[in-house]
C-alpha cells in the first residue's frame, strides 16, 4: 500500500504554479512582504534576538557565503542565513499562524524559500508554489498537539515536515528523494512544552537550517523510511500518542481550499489564539464603553483542548513581559483599565491594577468547540449581563507598501524599498529571487 509519506510527497511533486487558486498566490505574497517587514523592524530596533542571531550566522560562516542577510550588507552561507533569517522575522513575535493546527507557518517557510530561491535562481513563480506547498502539508496534516498527553508545540513536529517540502520544492526533488527528506522531517520533531521563562529563542530557526541541509541529502543520495509516519515506531505512535491519523482525508484534501488563506497575522504579542478573545472584549470597551471598574466577575470559556497550553490563560503572577503577553487575561486588564493595549504595561506586569483587574476573572474549558472558540461573560456592578462569542478572527493584510514603507525604513535604502515594493506586487512574474533578496541588504556604502 502507499504510505501517506509517499502521498505527501506525490502532491510536493505535483503541485504545479498554474494550479493554485489566484488568491492564494496573492495572499502568499503579502505574507512574504508581512514578514520581510518584520526581520527589518527587528534589524532596527536592534533586537537582542536578532543581534544574536546574524552574529552566530556571521560566526559560524567564518565570512563565507552567498545568501542575503535580511537588513545586513555582509552575506553568509546557505544555512546560515536561512537560520538567522528566521530569527528575525520571529524576534519581535508578531509572524503568522496558522488554524486550527496553530502552527507558525511563515517561520517554517519563508526563509527556506528566499535563501534556496536566491542561490538556485528560482523564479517568484516558483518561490510562491513552494512555500504555498508547505502551508499545505502543515495545515493538511497538522495538529493542535498542545491537547495531547503529553502536550507539544505543534510547529515543531510539523513544522519540519512543510519547511522540507518547501525545500524540497524549490530544489526540484523527485518523488524518492522527497520521500526521504520527509522522513528527515520525522526525525527533526520535537516540541516539548516545557514552560518557557524566556524568549523562543531560535526553536523555528533551527528547523529551517535542518529543513535545507535534509533537503540537500535527499538529492545527494540519502535514504528515508516510506513508513516513517504510520511505522510501528513511526512519528503518528512516537508524538501523536497513536492518535487518528487519516490518510486518505490528508491526501485528498491537499492542493484545494489552500491553507495559505488560513495565515493569521498578529498585530500585538502574544499566542494567535488570544486574537479571538481579545478583539470580543475590544468590542466590549468600544461598543459598551466598559471598563475595569465596571466590572464583577468575568467568565471566560475555551476548548478543552487549549486547558494544557496555559500561558494562553495564565492568570498570574507573571514571571516576565512575554508572560504577560500571552495571556489573555492581562491583555483584557489592559482594555479594561486603558480603552487600548499599552505596550509599556507589559514591561509593568506586576502592576497591582492589573493584578486587580484579573482578579475578576475566571476560566472555563468545554468540549466540542473549534480550537478559537471563545465566550465571554462579563457580569457589571450594576447586575447587567454582556456576552461576546466567536471563533473566526482575522486581520486585514496592510499593502506592501504601507508594510515595508513602515517597516523597512532606516535599514533598507529608499530605492531598495521602492524595488522591493515592486518585485513584491508582481512576484508571480519575477524572473530571479535573487533580485528581490538583493533588495534587501543596504547598499555597502552606507555602512
Amino acid at each position: 500500500m502507499t504510505t501517506l509519506t509517499q502521498r505527501l510527497a506525490q502532491y510536493i511533486c505535483d503541485e504545479r504554479f498554474d494550479r493554485i487558486d489566484p488568491a492564494a498566490v496573492k495572499r502568499t505574497g503579502q505574507i512574504l512582504a508581512y514578514h520581510i517587514g518584520l526581520a527589518c523592524r527587528a534589524v532596527r530596533d536592534e533586537h537582542p534576538e536578532a543581534g544574536k542571531a546574524v552574529a552566530l550566522a556571521l560566526d559560524l560562516s567564518e565570512g563565507g557565503g552567498h545568501a542575503t542577510l535580511i537588513g545586513q550588507s555582509r552575506k553568509a552561507t546557505l544555512v546560515d542565513a536561512v537560520f538567522a533569517n528566521c530569527s528575525m522575522m520571529r524576534a519581535v513575535g508578531l509572524d503568522d499562524v496558522i488554524f486550527p493546527s496553530g502552527i507558525h507557518a511563515g517561520l517554517m517557510t519563508l526563509p527556506v524559500a528566499l535563501g534556496i530561491g536566491e542561490r538556485t535562481h528560482a523564479s517568484g513563480a516558483d518561490l510562491i508554489t513552494a512555500v504555498v506547498t508547505g502551508y499545505e502539508i502543515m495545515g493538511k496534516f497538522g495538529q493542535f498537539t498542545w491537547g495531547l498527553d503529553p502536550p507539544r508545540r505543534p510547529t515543531q513536529p510539523f513544522g519540519s515536515f512543510g519547511s522540507i517540502a518547501t525545500a524540497g520544492k524549490l530544489l526540484g526533488l523527485d518523488h524518492e528523494q522527497t520521500v526521504v527528506a520527509l522522513a528527515y522531517a520525522a526525525h527533526t520533531a520535537m516540541g516539548l512544552a516545557e514552560h518557557d521563562s524566556g524568549p523562543v529563542s531560535h526553536w523555528y530557526s533551527l528547523i529551517c537550517r535542518h529543513a535545507v541541509t535534509s533537503a540537500y541529502s535527499a538529492r545527494a543520495g540519502a535514504w528515508g523510511s516510506p513508513t516513517v509516519i504510520e511505522g510501528r515506531y513511526g512519528f503518528a505512535d512516537t508524538f501523536l500518542g497513536s492518535g487518528p491519523v487519516d490518510g486518505d482525508a490528508i491526501a485528498d484534501s491537499l492542493g484545494r481550499d489552500y491553507a495559505v488563506m488560513e495565515s493569521c497575522e498578529k498585530r500585538y504579542p502574544g499566542t494567535a489564539l488570544n486574537q479571538i478573545p481579545i478583539e470580543l472584549m475590544r468590542s466590549m470597551v468600544v461598543d459598551q464603553g466598559l471598563r475595569a471598574r465596571d466590572v464583577s466577575r468575568i467568565r471566560i470559556t475555551f476548548p478543552k483542548e487549549r486547558r494544557r497550553f496555559s500561558a494562553g490563560h495564565e492568570l498570574g503572577p507573571f514571571a516576565n513581559p512575554g508572560l504577560a503577553a500571552s495571556s489573555f487575561a492581562f491583555q483584557c486588564a489592559m482594555l479594561l483599565l486603558d480603552g487600548e493595549q499599552d505596550p509599556s504595561r507589559y514591561d509593568d506586569f506586576a502592576d497591582p491594577e492589573i493584578r486587580r483587574a484579573i482578579a475578576a476573572m475566571s476560566v472555563d474549558f468545554v468540549p466540542d468547540k473549534p480550537i478559537r472558540y471563545t465566550r465571554i461573560e462579563v457580569e457589571t456592578r450594576w447586575g447587567a449581563r454582556l456576552v461576546r462569542e466567536g471563533d473566526k478572527f482575522r486581520f486585514a493584510p496592510d499593502q506592501t507598501r504601507i508594510v515595508l514603507e513602515r517597516d523597512a525604513a532606516g535599514v533598507l535604502p529608499d530605492a531598495r524599498i521602492e524595488r522591493l515594493i515592486e518585485l513584491l506586487d508582481d512576484l508571480e512574474n519575477v524572473a530571479d529571487v535573487a533580485d528581490l533578496t538583493d533588495c534587501l541588504s543596504p547598499d555597502p556604502a552606507r555602512n
